[in-house]
C-alpha cells in the first residue's frame, strides 16, 4: 500500500507526537499552554437578581390582603353585634312598652288608678271594674299638687281620691302602699297606662307587699317620647333607686 501511494503520487500521512519531557526517570507530555482570550472575550455571569424569583411583592401583597381581610371581619363583626343590640333593644322596647304583660280581672281588697296620658281612658276603666264588682274600694290618683283631674264617681263603690306630691308613679306606689299596710289589704289591681304598666307592676310590688293584678288601659299605642320616658324610670327602678 505503501508503493501504491507513491505511485500514485500522494505523500502518506505521518503522524507524529510531540516529543515527551523528562522528569527524572518518567516521561512527561508536553505543557499545553492556555489559549489566550482575545479582547471581545468575556466570562458569562447570570444575572442574579434577574433569575432568582423576587418573593418581596408577593409578601407585601400577602400582608395586605391579610390586614384587609381583618379590617373586613372588625367591620362586619361590628356590624352583627351592632344589629344584635338594636333588634334585643326593639324586642324589649316592645314586650315592656307597646304589648306589656297583662293579667285577667279578678277580686281583690282595692283598685287603683295611676296618674297619666289618656286620663279619661284610664278612668273609665278603673271605674268600670269597681263597679262590676272587683272591689268595693276605689283609689284615685288626681297627680301631683295643681292637678285638674276631677274626682270620678262611681255606684256602690268607695271612691278615695288623693294627690300625689311627687307627681309621679313612684309616689303613687308609695302612697298606695302605706294606705293598703293601714287597711290590712292583701291584694291590689292597678290600672296604669299601657307603656306605664311595668314600672307601675314593679314600683307597686316594691311597695305592697301582697298580690299586684295588673291591668293596662286599653290606651293606642305610645308615642315614641313616652316610651323613651318610660325606659328612663325603669333603668332609674332598676340600678339607682331600688327603695319603695
Amino acid at each position: 500500500m505503501f508503493q501504491e501511494g507513491i505511485r500514485a503520487g500522494t505523500r502518506p500521512r505521518i503522524r507524529v507526537d510531540p516529543p515527551l519531557r523528562r522528569t527524572g526517570d518518567r516521561r512527561l507530555p508536553p505543557r499545553v499552554r492556555p489559549r489566550a482570550m482575545g479582547p471581545t472575550s468575556r466570562t458569562v455571569v447570570p444575572e442574579l437578581s434577574r433569575e432568582m424569583p423576587d418573593h418581596s411583592a408577593e409578601i407585601l401583597a400577602k400582608g395586605h390582603t391579610t390586614q384587609r381581610g381583618r379590617w373586613q371581619r372588625w367591620v362586619f363583626g361590628s356590624l352583627g353585634i351592632f344589629a344584635l343590640v338594636v333588634m334585643v333593644f326593639a324586642a324589649a322596647t316592645l314586650r315592656l312598652f307597646v304589648f306589656p304583660v297583662a293579667d285577667q280581672p279578678r277580686h281583690v281588697d282595692g283598685i287603683v288608678s295611676f296618674d297619666g296620658r289618656n286620663e279619661a281612658i284610664r278612668t273609665a276603666r278603673a271605674v268600670s271594674l269597681a263597679e262590676e264588682g272587683y272591689a268595693p274600694v276605689l283609689l284615685f290618683s288626681q297627680g301631683g299638687d295643681g292637678a285638674e283631674t276631677p274626682c270620678p264617681k262611681a255606684s256602690r263603690v268607695t271612691v278615695v281620691c288623693f294627690d300625689d306630691a311627687t307627681d309621679n308613679t313612684r309616689g303613687e306606689a308609695e302612697w298606695v302602699g302605706r294606705y293598703a299596710q293601714r287597711h290590712h289589704w292583701h291584694s291590689l289591681l292597678i290600672v296604669p297606662g299601657r307603656a306605664q304598666a311595668t314600672r307601675a307592676r314593679l314600683l307597686t310590688e316594691r311597695c305592697f307587699s301582697g298580690q299586684v293584678v295588673v291591668v293596662p288601659a286599653p290606651e293606642p299605642r305610645p308615642p315614641l317620647s313616652q316610651i323613651i320616658h318610660e325606659w328612663g324610670g325603669v333603668l332609674e327602678a332598676l340600678f339607682i333607686d331600688r327603695s319603695c
